[in-house]
């Protein structure tokens, strides 16, 4: 079985990585996955990034996660992924299970007292990694767009 180091994205890498989140959000440009990449990994943002699952001995990531710290009401600082994503052509398990282990640590390097993960458009294996590692279902999520501009308008 092959080992997986997951590490934070350099901006560098940013390219690389693109294909992954294609796979959860289609319709996403490269601009716009590039500009995303700038704001959250620039140096000011400690508590926000975006972590990536390689292969040992392999460039090309196959897996990842964005992550942001905030204070939760009920739970205190939490560290919430988001975008997981894992493709592998054999088994996408190892991959997960590298990055459900590593968001466990980074919540801990952070001094989170929790660890929330949003699953867009998931998978059995996703699904079966975090509950496995003691993860919990907490909530639903909705979500409704707003008309274009809208949100910027001040009047």
């Amino acid at each position: 079985m092959q080992k997986f180091n997951v590490h934070p994205l350099s901006g560098d890498d940013a390219r690389s990585a693109y294909p992954l989140i294609r796979e959860l959000e289609p319709d996403v440009d490269l601009t716009s996955w590039l500009n995303y990449v700038r704001q959250i990994t620039r140096p000011a943002s400690s508590r926000a990034g975006i972590m990536v699952a390689t292969r040992d001995g392999q460039r090309f990531p196959s897996g990842l996660f964005c992550y942001r710290c905030h204070e939760d009401l009920a739970l205190g600082s939490v560290v919430t992924a988001d975008y997981f994503v894992a493709v592998d052509i054999l088994d996408p398990t190892p991959v997960v299970g590298a990055m459900v282990d590593e968001l466990e640590t980074l919540g801990e390097r952070l001094k989170c007292d929790a660890v929330r993960s949003i699953v867009h458009r998931g998978t059995n294996v996703l699904d079966e990694c975090l509950i496995g590692s003691g993860h919990v279902r907490e909530a639903t999520n909705f979500i409704k767009r707003l008309s274009p501009g809208r949100a910027g308008d001040s009047g």
